[in-house]
């Protein structure tokens, strides 16, 4: 698990948790922005639990990495996930 936020994290939670504020986030790969993406998750989710989440990834790589992350992390509080790319086999 994580232990404390980073500073991209940090600077970034009031606006996606704490507000209705529309944020965008221009950052490094690898510097934390999926978990800013679930501050955003859990703010909509705790407004409104029937809420919908489109999540917008450029590669099919990691719509299955976060498919397979999402479908247990949310799907213990009883949210279902899925995906769908533009790709065809």
């Amino acid at each position: 698990g994580i232990e404390h936020f980073n500073p991209i994290q940090t600077q970034c939670y009031p606006a996606l948790f704490t507000s209705d504020e529309n944020v965008l986030i221009g950052a490094p790969c690898g510097s934390g922005k999926t978990i800013c993406a679930e501050f955003a998750i859990l703010r909509a989710f705790s407004q409104n639990e029937n809420a919908r989440i489109v999540y917008i990834v450029p590669m099919k790589g990691i719509v299955d990495a976060r498919f397979a992350e999402w479908k247990d992390k949310f799907g213990r509080l009883g949210k279902s996930v899925a995906r769908f790319t533009g790709e065809v086999t």
